[in-house]
């Protein structure tokens, strides 16, 4: 699914923020990281965790995630400047690991591999 989404790969190499979301007990926990740091993996995003903790509480309680993230350099929808994704999936923490060694590898300082198994993804702009 991921790597059939040319535009998506296009938007996640440029730089920007991308936002991760869950809910918990206290409602929405929301978190940033930057564009360049999204992996796609056997069909699964890879992203380097370094906190995160309640992001991964509320995962492992069966909080779906939501990760929006887009770029003002790709062309959008409609031929129209900015692009724009919200993926929606399962969220599992892996600290060692083929993909805990493959974020490692990249981002030393991660202490653990966010995999996002992506069940929808929607182009928003």
């Amino acid at each position: 699914m991921l790597k059939q989404e040319a535009k998506f790969l296009e938007v996640i190499q440029r730089d920007g923020v991308a936002s991760l979301a869950t809910c918990g007990p206290d409602g929405v926990h929301l978190v940033a990281t930057w564009n360049r740091f999204l992996m796609v993996q056997d069909e699964m995003l890879l992203i380097p965790a370094g906190g995160y903790r309640k992001t991964q509480s509320n995962a492992e309680k069966g909080s779906l995630v939501q990760l929006l993230v887009g770029s003002p350099e790709v062309e959008g929808k409609n031929g129209k400047p900015g692009c724009g994704y919200r993926l929606t999936g399962q969220a599992e923490f892996h600290e060692t690991g083929v993909y805990f060694q493959a974020i490692k590898e990249q981002f030393p300082w991660a202490r653990a591999a966010l995999v996002l198994r992506v069940e929808k993804i929607e182009q928003l702009m």
